[in-house]
């Protein structure tokens, strides 16, 4: 990783290097199951908003795919649940 030194700058966290903070920020917390869930509801409802089935609505199904993709759901973290296997953790 390619650090730049602006004259002033700050580092935020001292002591922790390179994509550290990203690691600690965006721990992977959606499991298998959860994952297809959230991968099969968010094109279906992309899909359906696209064909006119639902409204516009249909396009939140945006947050559930992503967070299928990223394996990352920030509601999760905030309340405290994993569905993540202890293996891939």
């Amino acid at each position: 990783m390619i650090h730049i030194k602006r004259p002033g700058s700050v580092r935020a966290y001292p002591g922790i290097r390179g994509n550290k903070v990203l690691e600690m920020a965006m721990q992977i917390n959606v499991g298998v199951v959860d994952r297809s869930l959230r991968l099969t509801l968010g094109v279906g409802l992309i899909g359906a908003a696209a064909l006119g089935i639902v409204g516009a609505w249909g396009y939140l199904g945006v947050v559930p795919l992503l967070t299928g993709l990223f394996r990352f759901c920030p509601a999760y973290r905030l309340i405290g649940v994993n569905t993540c296997s202890i293996a891939k953790r």
